[in-house]
């Protein structure tokens, strides 16, 4: 790093100073600028190489090697921001350096190196805009290079664009080929060298999908390991690989390693300014930052985020702003962000976070937060889903549509980075989701083929704090309020003259009035550790108050609630609880799982909330 830091000096002082040759040095000063992006990640190396690019071609002066190199920081930068104009322009730079080198010799050495340019380019293109024509054309161009040279660079490029082209093993088997040979000739310890070593991780995760060989994950975390421990915290290949490498050691149910964890809940701010540094997309930084605003609005975060935020993103930073202002009343929220580590403990917590700018899935583990972006959810389609769930009179007919949507919307992408593999004893995971949106039964999404529940075990949290709350004494008896004919043992508390009073002591509350003339949210008592909500007594999906996720939320522990009326599940449920509060969950989803052959209308309104 230090030669390399050496060397862009020299080439500064020599672009700056110079009157005749500055236009000379530009070519070379861009890629060392792009080679220390690709090794530190600081988006302001690329934002340099890119405008030092561009002053020399709008003069005229650019030659081949300098058009080939701003085509190349043009990628980097149009992947960064995802910005098509930046990856449109790379296109026709490496397009323009090509024709000019074959209008003069076709035989140029040069040829494939440019040739292979043109592809990178266009593959970005790809990947940006999933236009098949573009993959293509990049196929075309890098058939070409590797006809006449087995560079480094030609021979990696072509395995991207192999893998990226195959749905199959002997396409992902050429793809793990070519990238192989890349890493065995490039010059190790380079950035070069760590690009390929993960290019290659990721194509033997690709066949381990496709054949379930453990051999292949093993082989795929001993090529991701060596660079998360070795390259810079903030280089962009790190962040990649360390992204890999969470999901298969999570996939194992493995913890990773605390050197592997880039961000700390235990370190606030220099976290958050890391993650917004380092993110290998920037609007994964701002997704975080806003996730950082949100649950920690302290004074220093939000006033170093609307300082930092003004330029990438105005609207994030008058929000910033505002958390700002709330932070200083007296009535602003009690947990920090810091204070949030252990909720994860028992397994990962989604914050769902849907919103007009975009939408993403926070995702709380081990520790720290992997933001998952969910590119097919839109706030309106999800307002849309929460209205027809609300003012449905027929639950049958909608259901089943919803709960597609929910998948490929909100489960599918989550599922897709942190690869569970269900069992007999699935993981557990908690969803969390606010405002209209907190009634959507994510819990139950599927699309026929795949679901949640084949999966993980759900809860709901209205609040990742409320999995804070110390355990409590387990197990005395129950009170029912107004419950009809269930089939325990009780003491029973009717409706009309319900208290607090009158359920005394109990650990277990089960509740089937449709109202009660007291306050239960406000409710005190501390021996409570479990609480049913029937159908009656839990308010119904249109109304804005969520009673079970407020009992929940304000220090109860268990909660099982039923969002709308369906066939009754007190009896099984109890029977699996067998009075065991710390069994809830798992109990519920195996209750359910035994109804899943039914119409989703029976059973997908059960839901849990709690540890």
């Amino acid at each position: 790093m230090g030669d390399l830091d050496t060397a862009l000096a020299l080439a500064r002082a020599e672009f700056h100073s110079s009157t005749d040759r500055w236009h000379l040095v530009a070519g070379p000063l861009v890629r060392l600028l792009r080679l220390r992006y690709e090794y530190l990640g600081g988006p302001a190396d690329l934002d340099e190489a890119v405008t030092l690019g561009i002053t020399v071609d709008v003069a005229g002066l650019a030659d081949v090697s300098t058009a080939e190199e701003l085509s190349r920081a043009l990628v980097l930068r149009g992947s960064y921001y995802e910005d098509a104009a930046d990856i449109g322009t790379a296109v026709d730079l490496a397009r323009r350096a090509l024709r000019t080198t074959v209008s003069v010799d076709v035989e140029d050495s040069r040829v494939p190196v440019l040739c292979t340019a043109v592809a990178d380019a266009l593959l970005a293109a790809y990947e940006l805009s999933d236009d098949q024509a573009h993959l293509d054309q990049a196929l075309e161009s890098i058939e070409y290079a590797a006809s006449s040279s087995d560079a480094a660079v030609v021979v990696g490029t072509y395995g991207r664009i192999v893998r990226a082209r195959s749905d199959d093993l002997s396409g992902i088997e050429e793809a793990i080929r070519l990238t192989a040979r890349a890493v065995v000739i490039t010059p190790p310890g380079t950035p070069q060298a760590a690009v390929y070593q993960a290019d290659l991780a990721e194509a033997v995760l690709d066949r381990a999908d496709l054949t379930d060989s453990d051999a292949d994950v093993d082989q795929a975390i001993g090529l991701l390991r060596p660079l998360v421990g070795s390259l810079p915290e903030s280089s962009p290949v790190r962040w990649r690989c360390l992204h890999l490498l969470r999901a298969e050691l999570v996939a194992r149910g493995e913890d990773a390693p605390a050197e592997d964890r880039p961000v700390r809940w235990g370190e606030r701010l220099p976290a958050a300014l890391a993650l917004a540094e380092a993110a290998w997309q920037p609007h994964l930084a701002l997704a975080a930052w806003r996730a950082v605003l949100v649950l920690d609005p302290a004074a220093d975060v939000a006033a170093h985020a609307a300082a930092r935020l003004l330029d990438l993103d105005p609207d994030l930073a008058r929000f910033a702003v505002e958390l700002l202002q709330r932070a200083s009343t007296p009535d602003g929220p009690e947990f920090s962000f810091t204070d949030l580590a252990p909720a994860a403990h028992g397994g990962p917590v989604v914050l769902v976070n849907i919103d007009d700018l975009r939408c993403d899935a926070l995702v709380v583990i081990d520790g720290g937060v992997v933001v998952v972006p969910l590119p097919g959810l839109t706030a309106a389609d999800a307002r849309a889903a929460a209205h027809a769930l609300v003012e449905a009179e027929d639950r049958r007919e909608r259901l089943p549509d919803l709960l597609r949507w929910l998948w490929n919307a909100i489960a599918a992408p989550v599922f897709d980075v942190f690869r569970f593999v269900g069992g007999q004893e699935p993981p557990r995971l908690w969803w969390c989701l606010a405002g209209p949106y907190r009634f959507l039964p994510v819990h139950a999404a599927g699309d026929g083929e795949n679901s949640v529940m084949d999966l993980v075990v759900s809860s709901y949290t209205r609040d990742p704090a409320a999995l804070l709350v110390p355990e409590r004494p387990r197990c005395a008896p129950i009170a029912l309020v107004d419950t009809d004919d269930h089939p325990v043992p009780t003491r029973e508390v009717y409706a009309p003259t319900a208290s607090p009073a009158g359920i005394g002591t109990a650990t277990w509350l089960h509740l089937a009035a449709p109202s009660v003339t007291f306050d239960l949210a406000a409710l005190s008592v501390p021996t409570i550790d479990f609480a049913y909500f029937s159908a009656h007594a839990a308010a119904p999906v249109h109304e804005g108050n969520d009673l079970p996720a407020t009992f929940h939320g304000g220090g109860r522990l268990h909660v099982v609630a039923q969002r709308w009326p369906a066939p009754d599940v007190t009896a099984d449920l109890y029977r699996e609880l067998a009075f065991d509060s710390e069994r809830t969950a798992r109990a519920l989803h195996r209750v359910l799982t035994a109804r899943r052959a039914a119409h989703p209308a029976d059973w997908a309104g059960y839901v849990h909330y709690g540890p």
